[in-house]
């Protein structure tokens, strides 16, 4: 019972510090969104490597491989431009925490409608023939 209380007190102290100093709210979303970006890069260049070079395990053969890699990479344009407006986003709110929320939704949009058009090209939706 005392171990919940503590937990509870230490949640209650890290959301009023959250509150008090919105910057730190910026910082763990622009954190959160780096490593994620890093991570799924990570996987997708490993994967593709792997696949490449013909190196493969009894549980991983090449059409695992193959199969990772064409999904990662839709994850990876999904990922990349979420951290494009993550940056644009800590950019824009280390400089000024009351901005309007109106230029995010605007370059939030644009970043979407950047990113639909490789994602349907890629799962063949779109094709050029």
């Amino acid at each position: 019972m005392c171990h919940n209380i503590k937990n509870m007190l230490k949640i209650k102290s890290i959301l009023e510090r959250m509150q008090n100093h919105p910057k730190e709210i910026i910082e763990i979303r622009f954190q959160f969104t780096k490593h994620i970006f890093w991570l799924v890069a990570f996987l997708y260049f490993f994967a593709y490597l792997m696949n490449v070079g013909g190196f493969y395990t009894s549980f991983l053969s090449l059409d695992a491989l193959a199969i990772a890699v064409y999904h990662l990479y839709s994850i990876l344009i999904v990922v990349t431009f979420w951290f494009l407006y993550s940056c644009f986003e800590y950019i824009l709110l280390s400089k000024n925490p009351n901005s309007k929320i109106i230029y995010r939704i605007i370059f939030g949009v644009i970043c979407f409608l950047m990113a639909i058009p490789p994602i349907l090209i890629h799962t063949g939706i779109i094709s050029f023939s």
